[in-house]
């Protein structure tokens, strides 16, 4: 049995959970010592509960194990396990991560920074529209969205992110095995081919309630921080908002109706707190250091090969814009310092550029090379 394995089997085991595998890895030295130890080096441990070892002597190991890896290949699934390399560092900070993470798709780049969007199942027209605004917002800004794949602003979002060709993280409940729900299979497809749909149960597991919530604390630890787009008293994004604010996340929330349920939720959390967001302006302006830090690592080699390629038939002072532009997203005050000249002849260079199709304004007064 591999490591991996192991892992994967002691993820699976009735009665654990990340906390408890994490300790037993830790005590034994590896996943594999720890599903090769007997009943009472286990109970020595003091680790387990006497139900939790009870089950864990029952469990059907070798047919589990053997039937999850079909599926896993059958599905097209990576494993990624809290130890390997390629596992989220955000993720891997809060308090309990997952162990491991099945992930069809391509996980988004650490150097990227990614934000949270969730609300209501049962949005009204207003709020599918602001989540897919803002989430497309958000993707020609440079974010990653993540959301939860389910029915209303979940999928809204993901639409939005998508619709601009930006990554999108879908986290859901329930095995990879199942589409949940149904009605968003091909939203499903859009986001493993453009992002990854992603897992911390074993492949088969259905999609029942109790998994749910356990599940957000995955869509805020991935994110820097969290939008909530309606919400009832009793919505799970308030569930998830809950865990960004443990995990030290920033919390924005849409203003709703004072009248609609769906507004009782997210007005309440800017009553405790939360930054109002009425533009996305609004969420730029506090998460701007955290873009700028992200894509500074990546800027140095997109700035050569988009100098290489300049249009012609530009001015010295057009010229010197545009080498200052690539596709990551660049403030005008940022761009006047690096071009050398003073903002409002940038701003005028830039208006023409933009009416030429050279270059492409995004919201807040951000520029990229079109």
């Amino acid at each position: 049995m591999t490591e991996q394995q192991a892992i994967v089997l002691l993820n699976a085991l009735p009665g654990l959970g990340s906390v408890k595998v994490r300790k037993l890895i830790e005590y034994f030295g590896s996943a594999t010592r720890a599903v090769s130890a007997g009943e009472r080096e286990l109970w020595s441990s003091e680790i387990l509960s006497r139900q939790a070892l009870g089950k864990i002597l029952e469990f059907d190991r070798d047919n589990f194990l053997q039937n999850e890896y079909n599926l896993i290949q059958q599905n097209q699934v990576s494993v990624v396990t809290i130890f390997d390399e390629n596992y989220p560092q955000a993720l891997k900070s809060i308090h309990d991560p997952p162990v491991v993470l099945y992930v069809r798709g391509q996980l988004p780049l650490d150097n990227g920074v990614s934000v949270a969007v969730v609300g209501s199942r049962h949005a009204s027209i207003y709020g599918l529209t602001v989540a897919e605004t803002f989430s497309s917002q958000l993707a020609e800004c440079g974010f990653n969205v993540i959301s939860g794949l389910a029915k209303g602003i979940d999928a809204a979002a993901h639409r939005g992110c998508l619709k601009t060709g930006g990554q999108t993280v879908a986290v859901i409940g329930c095995g990879l095995c199942h589409i949940y729900p149904e009605e968003n299979k091909d939203l499903y497809g859009q986001i493993s081919r453009n992002g990854a749909v992603v897992s911390e149960f074993p492949m088969a597991t259905p999609p029942i309630s109790f998994n749910f919530p356990a599940r957000n604390r995955i869509i805020s630890g991935l994110s820097l921080a969290v939008l909530v787009i309606e919400a009832s008293l009793k919505s799970g994004a308030l569930i998830t908002s809950r865990f960004a604010l443990e995990q030290g996340r920033d919390v924005f929330a849409v203003p709703g109706k004072i009248d609609q349920p769906n507004s009782q939720g997210v007005n309440r959390l800017i009553k405790e707190g939360a930054k109002l967001v009425t533009c996305f302006e609004d969420i730029l302006e506090e998460l701007e250091p955290e873009l700028r830090r992200a894509l500074v690592g990546s800027k140095g080699v997109e700035q050569q090969a988009h100098e290489d390629n300049i249009p012609q038939n530009l001015n010295d002072d057009e010229c010197a814009v545009v080498k200052c532009l690539t596709q990551q997203p660049l403030y005008i005050d940022d761009l006047a310092e690096k071009s050398g000249h003073p903002q409002g002849q940038v701003a005028g260079i830039l208006l023409k550029l933009e009416l030429r199709k050279i270059i492409k304004q995004l919201p807040g007064k951000y520029y990229v090379r079109a």
